[in-house]
């Protein structure tokens, strides 16, 4: 990897266990992150070729993590590209 740039970070909105966000797939908590993050960065989402996410163990053990381009493609305002998606989890 050549000129690694940190555009910024946001996170999802937290809730309680069965609370409101309960129906809410976890792309489209991850598509709005993306988006916000694009936004607030002023950077155009096809000037990337990675992106790295976090998301507790807890979640991704349960089998409620996608890891794939889908967070780029899901959401209709964002363009799709092809980018490598590097997970992180609790370690």
């Amino acid at each position: 990897m050549k000129n690694v740039v940190i555009v910024g970070g946001k996170r999802t909105a937290i809730g309680a266990y069965g609370g409101t966000l309960k129906n809410t797939p976890v792309v489209d908590l991850g598509a709005e992150t993306l988006k916000e993050t694009l936004k607030s960065s002023g950077l155009r989402p096809e000037v990337g070729n990675e992106c790295i996410t976090f998301a507790p163990d807890k979640i991704r053990h349960e089998g409620q993590v996608e890891l794939e381009t889908r967070y780029y493609d899901y959401d209709d305002s964002l363009q799709p590209i092809e980018v490598d998606l590097v997970y992180m989890g609790n370690v």
